[in-house]
């Protein structure tokens, strides 16, 4: 169980440090700090909902897809 928490937080540092890039080249052509808090806040909404959608379709999915992965792959 310890090795899933310790997959998990690599995979999260690893996504943050791809916003981090991303927001330090932003952040280098010069932004109001009023534009700076509204592209943190998408960041961070898309960070959060997107991963919860995919929880939920690959739940809702999962068993019934299932059954076809052996044929897929």
């Amino acid at each position: 169980m310890i090795t899933v928490y310790w997959q998990l937080s690599l995979l999260a540092l690893s996504l943050g440090l791809d916003n981090l890039s991303v927001a330090v080249g932003i952040g280098v052509q010069g932004v109001s700090h009023r534009r700076a808090l509204f592209i943190a806040l998408t960041f961070a909404l898309f960070q959060t909902a997107l991963p919860a959608a995919g929880i939920w379709a690959g739940s809702a999915l999962g068993p019934r897809l299932g059954d076809y992965a052996g044929y897929v792959g």
